[in-house]
């Protein structure tokens, strides 16, 4: 019987593996990432298409757990506490904004379609999480590199643990916790206190052990040791309850805090890619084609909702933390999909019973969307220069200027952080308090009610006794958001620069906005599966805090130093005069770098919008100076001459590149 079940086992796996490698290289011939090709492989090889090839779908699910483990340790390989320190300050606050709006919004949808509860909570946070997985491969192909895949990478780590705690707490919840505040807030505590106990005990043995292994051993045992770790983690996790993926995550963590998580990763990924592709079958496998067709509007209503939405909100947020346009626009391009986590929450539905609907939906989005990735990308440039065209002038002059004041360096000392926290403690403790009203207030009434309280008086007593803790809350949140404003603003816009009151008061504006997005809007997505018949006014703070963003940046253009207006101060800006073919001059106090232009430059009698630098390099021309004429915040339409001082800002990689389309190769 054992070996009639091996053999049923490797002709399991053979013809899963024999399918994907055919799949997999017909997509890729298409241009798409071979995830594609192994979901394909899914339908083929599962029990709903008359196609006759056919395996056992419940032992091919046992061999996806591995897959399942290995990607997430992956994951935790790649994930390091100092780097998510590091990209929290601008990319930490556009992936709340866009976690926030994703999962609000996937949510309602899931709701609009007739999911239950636990459905639309699991669709919401599927569309939230973005596939670092598609985002490499895509960027890879398209050759993205700077600021923006400095930015879509820092916003995939918070991603990632963001992806972790909700995979934690909705296995609880599906397992049958329930939505309830209370119910959810001890698996909260109970996660944290199992990742404190397993961190610590892990990084006693595990980064000594193998650093030793990489200095000592061949690289056999490294694969042996990173596997103990990754499959001895996810043992552990499942052990305590939670899901093995969460075990093997926190495994990756600590081999990647000994230093050697590279060598290790590299030492493991054939392996991964194995059984990964194997996972990604299982998914497939879940697919039921008739639903899908069924469920066509509601997968294009979600996909359209995860491209368009990713998009928007990225590049709103990512503009109000100070990155070029360009790069927030290649940003929302590049995140909007649905990766690994949203496979890994249909598998989890699966096997608490979720309908086959939210399934169909999920795996119908993610192909779409992993499709229209890879279009987007390669699109990116046409999509800045719509979007920029389409922009008030005195918009598009001031983006430039506001990138270059983001780009000051902070004082030391600065207080910064401090009102950080003490910001993110009001807001943290408001949503407690507005998800536990929402959900105690019936409760409570009833029991007034029954202790004497008049009728009338019942149902207002616990929302009346939340709105007087809420006022110094509130007040202390505000406080703390405006205190945050000031300095930022105070740091970023430069002493010297004419017009800086008005430079400083649109940062704050800017800021508080990004605080709104990047606060409320998490806030929502956390309390909307709790306040039921609330929904829809939910959405209203959303609404206003774009409304105000709309109402900032259409009076924006009004802070723009115009009173740089003389050559002289111009030139004192950008510095020392560089020469025609020279490196550009270093940044000035504003930021500015000034290139000079030759007799036969490229750009020579040609307009800044004919050459459309900012589509094209992510450089702005915030200033132009020539002999007897001074030309500053240009429109757009001023032809350019030879000996122009152009003035730019923008990143070191941008304004080289916008160099090499003013001056020509060197």
């Amino acid at each position: 019987m054992a070996t009639a079940h091996a053999n049923t086992v490797l002709q399991d796996l053979g013809l899963t593996l024999a399918v994907s490698a055919v799949t997999g290289v017909v997509t890729r011939r298409l241009g798409q990432p071979s995830i594609v090709g192994y979901l394909l492989a899914g339908l083929v090889v599962g029990p709903h298409v008359a196609i006759p090839l056919f395996a056992d779908q419940s032992r091919v699910e046992t061999l996806a757990e591995l897959g399942v483990v290995l990607v997430m340790f992956a994951v935790g390989l790649e994930f390091r506490v100092s780097r998510l320190l590091q990209v929290l300050p601008r990319a930490g606050v556009v992936a709340a904004a866009q976690i926030g709006t994703l999962a609000f919004f996937g949510g309602v949808v899931g709701a609009l379609f007739g999911l239950n509860g636990v459905e639309q909570t699991l669709l919401g946070a599927a569309v939230a999480i973005s596939s670092t997985m598609v985002v490499s491969k895509v960027f890879e192909a398209a050759k993205v590199e700077g600021e923006p895949r400095d930015l879509v990478f820092g916003v995939l780590v918070v991603q990632d643990v963001v992806a972790v705690v909700l995979l934690a707490v909705l296995s609880g919840v599906v397992a049958g916790a329930g939505l309830s505040p209370r119910d959810v807030g001890l698996v909260v505590l109970e996660l944290v206190a199992a990742l404190a106990g397993l961190g610590v005990l892990g990084l006693l043995v595990v980064p000594p052990l193998m650093r030793r292994l990489v200095a000592t051993g061949g690289p056999e045992l490294v694969v042996v040791a990173a596997a103990a770790v990754a499959f001895g983690g996810a043992a552990t996790a499942a052990a305590m309850g939670y899901s093995p993926a969460l075990g093997a995550f926190m495994g990756g963590v600590l081999v990647a805090e000994s230093g050697a998580g590279h060598e290790v990763e590299h030492a493991v990924r054939p392996i991964r890619d194995l059984f990964a592709a194997v996972f990604f079958v299982s998914i497939g496998m879940l697919v039921d084609p008739v639903v899908a067709l069924h469920d066509l509007p509601a997968i294009a209503i979600v996909s359209a909702l995860v491209i368009g939405t990713q998009l928007a909100t990225v590049t709103v947020a990512a503009v109000l933390a100070g990155h070029a346009l360009r790069t927030a626009i290649v940003a929302g391009l590049s995140l909007g999909q649905v990766g690994e986590f949203g496979f890994l929450l249909a598998a989890l539905g699966a096997g608490a019973g979720a309908g086959p609907r939210l399934i169909a939906i999920l795996v119908g989005v993610a192909l779409v969307t992993t499709f229209t990735t890879a279009w987007a990308v390669r699109s990116a440039d046409r999509v800045v220069h719509a979007v920029d065209a389409r922009l008030p002038r005195r918009v598009q002059r001031l983006l430039g200027w506001y990138e270059a004041w983001f780009r000051q360096p902070r004082t030391a000392g600065s207080p910064v952080v401090r009102h950080i926290k003490v910001l993110v403690a009001h807001l943290a403790s408001l949503t407690a308090l507005l998800v536990g009203t929402a959900v105690s207030g019936t409760a409570v009434g009833a029991r007034l009610s029954s202790a004497g309280v008049p009728g009338w008086a019942a149902p207002l007593a616990l929302p009346a006794a939340a709105l007087v803790v809420a006022v110094p809350l509130g007040a202390g949140a505000w406080w703390s958001m405006t205190r945050l404003a000031d300095h930022l603003a105070a740091e970023v816009v430069p002493r010297s620069m004419a017009g800086r009151d008005a430079a400083q008061q649109l940062v704050r504006a800017n800021v508080r906005l990004l605080v709104l997005l990047g606060s409320v809007v998490p806030a929502i997505a956390i309390a909307r599966p709790f306040l039921g018949a609330w929904t829809g006014g939910t959405a209203l703070p959303l609404l206003v805090v774009l409304g105000a963003a709309g109402l900032v940046w259409r009076r924006a253009g009004e802070v723009v130093p115009e009173s740089l207006s003389a050559a002289g101060e111009l030139a004192r800006l950008l510095g020392p005069d560089p020469e025609p073919h020279q490196p550009p001059s270093p940044p000035s106090e504003l930021g500015i770098v000034g290139v000079r232009l030759s007799a036969t430059a490229p750009a020579g009698g040609r307009t800044l919008a004919e050459l459309d630098l900012r589509a094209i390099t992510g450089a702005s021309v915030v200033a132009v100076a020539r002999a007897g004429v001074e030309v500053v915040s240009p429109t757009g339409h001023e032809r350019l001459h030879a000996a122009d001082l152009l003035g730019l800002v923008g990143s070191r990689e941008a304004v080289e590149r916008a160099r090499q389309v003013l001056l020509g190769p060197d």
